[in-house]
This record gives C-alpha cells, sequence and structure tokens, in this order.
C-alpha cells in the first residue's frame, strides 16, 4: 500500500497573539513580572478552505496510541475489547477544525472514567488556545542596557534543563503515542522516509528552520520554526484494524510557526542599539581627540621655535653687548 499526500501552501494560516497580562514591576525598576497567554486567530484571506467544513482523512492517533499500550499483556484483551465495540478504525474523518482544537473521542471518553488524567477530548492543539504558558520574570534595563528584555525567572524558576518547546504542545505526546517529529518533508531525514509517501518535496528554503537574533540584545528578529508530526504505523496480528499496511512513518500535519519584528519593538531595539554604539565608542573619540589636539599642540609649538629663528641679524643679537 502507498500512501500520498497532497500539499496546499499555506491550507491554514493563524495569527498567534500573546498578550502579556498581570504586569508588575519590581521595587528598584530593574524587573517587570507578567503572564503570557497566547491565542490563534484564523486568517482566512491568507487560507485555503476553511477549517469548519473541510474534512481531512487521516490516522485514528487515539487509536493507534491504545494499541500502543496493548504491549502490557494485561491491557490487550481490554483494549482489543474496546476497539471492537466502538467500532474503531485505523483512519478517521474529521474537519480540520475538530483535529486542531479538539473532539470528543469514544475510546478516551471511556478511559477518562478510570483515569480522569485522561482528556475525553483530543485535538493537536487541544487546550492551547487562549491559555498562558507561565510566568515570567524580565529585565528592565534600568540598570544596563545590556539587560533589556532578559529572561530571568519562569514559573519561579531560574534555570531550566533544555527541552524541545514543540513537544509541550501536544498533549498525545504525554499519552504515549507512537509520535515522531520531523522537519517538514522530511527534511533531511534518510531518503526512505520521503520515498514511502508520495508528494514528499523536502526544501531548504520552506523547510528549515531558522532564528535571526540580535547579538547584543538577543532579541529575535525574525524565526521560523518548522516541523511535521508524524505517527509510527505498523501492522499489527492482534489487532484487524491495522489491516495490511506497511511499516512505516506517517505524516500528520507540519506547522511553520514564523515571527518578524514589529515596527514597533524594532524602534526600541534602533535606539537601545544607537545608544550601545555611542557608549561603547567613547573612549575611541577621546583617544582620537586627544591625538588630534597632541598632533595640532605639537604643530603650533614647532611653527612658535620656527619664528624664533627668524629675523635679521640684529634682532638676532643679545640685548646686553659688552
Amino acid at each position: 500500500m502507498q500512501f500520498s499526500a497532497k500539499n496546499m501552501n499555506p491550507f491554514l494560516s493563524f495569527r498567534e497573539l500573546r498578550n502579556k497580562a498581570d504586569i508588575q514591576f519590581g521595587d528598584n525598576g530593574t524587573t517587570v513580572s507578567a503572564v503570557r497567554k497566547e491565542a490563534y486567530v484564523f486568517e482566512r484571506n491568507q487560507s485555503v478552505g476553511d477549517p469548519k467544513v473541510d474534512l481531512i482523512r487521516t490516522l485514528n492517533i487515539p487509536a493507534v496510541t491504545a494499541m500502543e499500550w496493548a504491549q502490557f499483556r494485561f491491557l490487550r484483551e481490554l483494549i482489543e475489547a474496546l476497539l471492537k465495540a466502538y467500532q474503531q478504525t485505523l483512519f478517521v474523518t474529521h474537519t480540520v477544525d475538530e483535529l486542531l482544537w479538539g473532539y470528543k473521542d469514544e475510546l478516551l471518553s471511556l478511559i477518562n472514567i478510570f483515569k480522569p488524567e485522561i482528556s475525553p477530548y483530543f485535538g493537536l492543539y487541544y487546550g492551547k488556545n487562549g491559555t498562558s504558558d507561565g510566568d515570567y520574570v524580565f529585565l528592565t534595563g534600568e540598570d544596563s542596557y545590556l539587560n533589556f528584555s532578559k529572561i530571568v525567572e519562569w514559573n519561579g524558576k531560574t534555570s531550566l534543563k533544555y527541552k524541545l518547546r514543540l513537544f509541550e504542545n501536544f498533549m498525545f505526546l504525554e499519552m504515549g503515542a507512537p509520535i515522531i517529529i520531523s522537519f517538514p518533508h522530511f527534511y533531511q531525514a534518510d531518503e526512505k522516509f520521503v520515498s514511502a509517501i508520495d508528494g514528499m518535496h523536502p526544501n531548504k528554503d520552506y523547510h528549515e528552520t531558522f532564528v535571526d537574533i540580535n547579538p547584543l540584545t538577543g532579541i529575535i528578529l525574525r524565526a521560523a520554526k518548522r516541523f511535521q508530526i508524524n505517527v509510527y504505523v505498523q501492522k499489527l496480528d492482534d489487532f484487524a484494524e491495522t489491516g495490511n499496511i506497511r511499516t512505516l512513518v506517517f505524516p500528520v500535519m507540519y506547522i511553520n510557526e514564523s515571527v518578524l519584528i514589529d515596527k514597533e519593538t524594532a524602534g526600541r531595539l534602533k535606539s537601545v542599539i544607537n545608544t550601545t554604539l555611542i557608549i561603547t565608542n567613547i573612549p575611541y573619540i577621546v583617544m582620537a581627540l586627544g591625538v588630534f589636539f597632541g598632533l595640532i599642540f605639537t604643530w603650533l609649538a614647532c611653527r612658535g621655535q620656527g619664528s624664533m629663528d627668524e629675523g635679521t641679524a640684529d634682532e638676532r643679537a643679545p640685548l646686553i653687548r659688552t
């Protein structure tokens, strides 16, 4: 069985809004705390189709996840019975809006009864619209322009172990789903992954992740985080739902999160950079002026000495003669 993918670029476009709330300045004015909230607004003019109407047929990720759980023998018979009772299939059809923001899944609803921490709803961005990603403490730059906008604390922590932020966006990763993250169209992946799916055309210009940062302030000037969500699928003899599917990494969705510095921030950044250039160049300016005035003083001194050497013999003679 050969799968194919059709790329509609851009299929859906959302504007990500990041607003700061509960803003409070520190007593000395060098810090400011705030809660950053994220929201997504659909950009119809930059999109193809309607997310509430257009249908997408893709993998049934909750069912595939349940099959993964079946590796534990004490759960296998129960999961097999559930999949048959609810007539779960390997592929499902939902609107784009449902796949992104969530729909109530029959299988997860039943699991939620026994494990309340598992939500009965499933969506690639479920629970991520209009929510906060934590409490931040920033430096204002009051004590030093070099500290402007630096983050010094997040959720009460002053240091964090490195973790790729994109993983935090998807609750099914916490459920044990066989998820594999890659660049879009398997860019920079082994050729076998590209050739396994018709329609994959990896391209550096469109699929590379990058970030341009001002080295002085650390402010992001422009960036693009591009990644693809894939599901590892394989034929499982215990589950008729997998049919004759061959083992492969199946692409579900790819995301391009792009950011460009706004005019207001760019203006403030330009002011900071200009101030910095002036301050850092003051010693060189003073040195240059010192050399300049030194040369003038030397020239004037030499010129004065030359004037003393000139004149007639009588003018150069001593005033008192013996």
